[in-house]
């Protein structure tokens, strides 16, 4: 079977981390890596805010992380445990990093 992830998404119109998201769409993904590189590009624009994987029984997370009036970092988790998050690499530009327990 192939597995395929689908993503319920909201989109902001206003401040998006005061006035709340509007249900815009469903995405699909062939991979989690497509999940965070969409998930990273689009932060204050749209979010994920539920994860389907088709084929597997994992529960995948997108959450944001608040500052202000926008979101300054994301956390990807499988099954209740953060794999990756979002840093600064030293430039100003927000990248991933594998998180270690």
């Amino acid at each position: 079977m192939m597995l395929i992830y689908v993503i319920a998404c909201e989109s902001f119109l206003n401040c998006p981390t005061h006035d709340g998201g509007s249900y815009s769409r469903m995405l699909t993904f062939d991979t989690e890596q497509e999940i965070m590189e969409w998930a990273l590009a689009n932060l204050n624009e749209e979010h994920g805010t539920d994860i389907l994987s088709v084929g597997e029984d994992s529960k995948l997370e997108l959450s944001y992380e608040p500052s202000g009036h926008k979101y300054v970092g994301i956390r990807f988790s499988r099954d209740g445990k953060v794999t990756h998050r979002t840093v600064d690499d030293g430039r100003g530009k927000m990248i991933w990093e594998v998180t270690t327990a």
